[in-house]
């Protein structure tokens, strides 16, 4: 199996499957556009959201609003031990239509703007308890 952060394997952390639940507002907006017949988020609104996986770097998501690539959000969850509120800020790397529509209109790839946010690393750690990380 290839180290985390060799040529092979382009991803600097581990991540690990997690699924959480939370909304995300937009803090920046690069070039808002839209598919025809998807709704357009805007700034000031707070959108549900749902975290499938989770690395120190970032985490993969889905939503059902239009977000582009580059946007800024910031996600606010509970976390699954402590019941505390979590607050998490990061860019939209990619975001792709998800085809099945399954969990959310889209999925995205966020990473962390600053990987040493208040409950970042505890959150890492409840999910690699969960399982072993994912390799694909």
């Amino acid at each position: 199996m290839p180290e985390y952060g060799s040529v092979v394997e382009r991803r600097a952390f581990p991540r690990y499957s997690l699924h959480l639940t939370g909304v995300a507002e937009a803090l920046f907006r690069r070039q808002p556009t839209a598919l025809e017949g998807e709704e357009l988020p805007d700034e000031m609104g707070k959108y549900p959201i749902d975290i499938v996986n989770m690395s120190k770097g970032g985490v993969q998501l889905t939503f059902n609003v239009a977000f582009d690539a580059h946007d800024v959000l910031r996600m606010n969850i509970i976390h699954p031990e402590t019941d505390q509120p979590i607050r998490l800020e990061g860019e939209l790397m990619w975001v792709r239509k998800n085809a099945t529509d399954l969990m959310g209109k889209f999925y995205a790839g966020l990473a962390f703007r600053d990987t040493t946010q208040e409950g970042v690393d505890s959150l890492v750690t409840y999910a690699s308890r969960q399982g072993p990380p994912l390799t694909t």
